[in-house]
């Protein structure tokens, strides 16, 4: 088996029922199972939960005023 190495920066797709596109988001469908103990009953628990993801990456910046040095005094 050989090892490749790829760019992340590539854009993919996903085809599954419970990923759906749209222009502003990615929306997917997750059912999360665990099970409930009590005693000697075991519960199986479901969870749906449904993730959205904004296409478009916000501007993000970081303004450092008087770190360190003269600050005028």
């Amino acid at each position: 088996m050989s090892s490749t190495t790829k760019n992340l920066n590539e854009s993919f797709t996903v085809r599954s029922d419970k990923c759906k596109y749209t222009d502003e988001a990615i929306i997917s469908d997750f059912k999360y199972e665990s099970t409930l103990v009590e005693g000697n009953v075991v519960v199986p628990v479901e969870t749906k939960m449904q993730f959205k993801t904004e296409r478009t990456v916000p501007k993000v910046g970081v303004m450092l005023i008087g770190l360190g040095g003269n600050n005028g005094w």
